[in-house]
């Protein structure tokens, strides 16, 4: 729940709101969030993490 900060889409939800909760309430609120969220948001979230997968020969 650190991460849940993070992002822009997120923002409104509280980690110390599901610390007695199971995974999957938060799950279903950060999918009520995301469907909500405007797209300047969700691109913000795209670049909070960055993509770690590269190609290697």
């Amino acid at each position: 729940m650190a991460w849940l900060p993070q992002f822009a889409s997120c923002q409104y939800l509280d980690p110390a709101w599901y610390w007695e909760e199971p995974l999957w309430r938060l799950m279903l609120d950060i999918q009520v969030e995301v469907k909500g969220a405007t797209v300047e948001a969700l691109n913000a979230d795209r670049l909070a993490l960055p993509n770690r997968l590269t190609f290697k020969r």
